[in-house]
């Protein structure tokens, strides 16, 4: 490889990083001590960019705790801070983790360490040596599992992955040039994973076809990806028409009705879990009256007036409504169709229909609280307004 090759690939890396930097806060970098994070490493040292290393050790190898120490030398001798953690036995989190592969958890603890080491870190980035060899896996195995065919992202935070783009031809060249040292992986050469399998046998086959097929996979993830990034700027675009919460989420009727074709991307992009028998229901849902509700996996979505309302199933009416500051010192429970307020000259009315001349959301009647002194209502109050701890916007779409 010429060294003007290699000093204009360095060049892209420091461009493309440079807008990350934060002052005092340096990179982590996801270490295995294989033959990518270690050329992202050495890429590191040479552009002189301030880092630390981030490693798990899963002691599921033999060669486990090697890898470990080999790196921590490598570290050392490089003066590099190293952050290491050391994972339960593989028994023990197959335990905590019925249902899932070891490659799952694998995966979900690595994901886990690497954002809590992030968020002590003053929310410094995560680097990982994903290439575009790893984008190509991925969607394959996306694509025969019948998974959302999503591209890697190149930044997500707190991850930034500055090789995904890079060829795994052109790094291997670019270790041989660097003389980068690393450790290899036994288990990648194992034929129990799924990945290794279309590595080791599938893509091999493809690569004896009498074309370039990787020219024409590398265009469709260009496109694709385009089409995300795409689909996560009409996203933006349609938050600036809705109020989000903590745990509330609400949708105004006239946009869903604009974007009936689109309802299982929107409420997906907001965590939303719905699935495709579910989405009819909601395309009903919208010719509905107010009060109508459907239960949803991981929340409730209610028809108000103007707007949907997604409640999450932890959040609580406590949270939304504004209580008196000594609620704590009285005894409070839900309300019952049966409750009545009482006037100061005497005179009663039902609290339902109170709550119904007060525009009360019809996702807060159900859970809407009293509040009792020796069986006395104290609150709410018979006065001429509802103090809701939302804005008038939230107000204006659902009454």
């Amino acid at each position: 490889m010429e060294k003007k090759e290699v000093k204009r690939f360095f060049k892209s890396i420091k461009d493309w990083l440079t807008p990350y930097l934060k002052p005092e806060t340096p990179f982590l970098l996801a270490c295995s001590a294989g033959k990518d994070s270690m050329l992202l490493a050495h890429v590191l040292l040479e552009l002189k960019i301030e880092f630390a290393l981030i490693h798990i050790n899963y002691g599921w190898r033999e060669e486990s705790d090697d890898d470990q120490q080999w790196l921590e030398n490598w570290a050392e001798q490089n003066q590099i801070p190293i952050h290491i953690y050391k994972a339960q036995s593989k028994s023990e989190l197959l335990a905590s983790f019925p249902g899932k592969s070891a490659q799952e958890i694998a995966r979900i603890i690595r994901y886990r360490y690497f954002s809590s080491v992030s968020a002590s870190n003053r929310n410094a980035w995560v680097l990982t040596a994903h290439h575009l060899g790893d984008q190509r896996e991925t969607l394959f195995m996306r694509i025969l599992e019948g998974r959302a065919v999503n591209p890697i992202p190149q930044v997500r935070k707190p991850f930034l992955r500055p090789l995904l783009n890079a060829a795994p031809d052109f790094l291997e060249k670019l270790r041989a040039a660097l003389h980068v040292s690393w450790r290899e992986d036994s288990s990648n050469a194992s034929l129990d994973y799924r990945r290794n399998q279309l590595r080791h046998q599938i893509i091999p086959q493809l690569n004896q076809l009498p074309f370039n097929w990787k020219v024409g996979f590398d265009l469709f993830i260009q496109h694709h990806t385009n089409a995300v990034l795409a689909e996560k700027k009409w996203i933006e675009q349609l938050k600036s028409q809705m109020l989000i919460e903590s745990g509330l989420i609400v949708f105004p009727v006239a946009l869903l009705e604009k974007h009936t074709s689109m309802l299982s991307l929107l409420f997906r992009a907001f965590e939303i879990q719905l699935s495709e028998k579910e989405l009819p229901q909601i395309v009903r849902l919208l010719s509905a009256q107010k009060g109508k509700k459907m239960l949803l996996a991981n929340g409730v979505l209610w028809r108000e007036k103007h707007a949907f309302v997604f409640v999450s199933n932890d959040l609580s009416t406590k949270q939304i409504v504004s209580y008196p500051k000594d609620f704590s010192h009285h005894f409070h429970r839900k309300w019952k169709p049966g409750d009545y307020l009482t006037k100061p000259d005497g005179h009663s009315r039902k609290l339902s229909d109170w709550l119904t001349d007060h525009a009360m959301p019809s996702f807060l009647k159900p859970e809407f609280l009293v509040i009792l002194d020796n069986e006395k209502m104290i609150w709410p109050q018979y006065h001429s307004k509802l103090e809701l701890q939302l804005t008038s916007a939230f107000l204006e779409l659902v009454s």
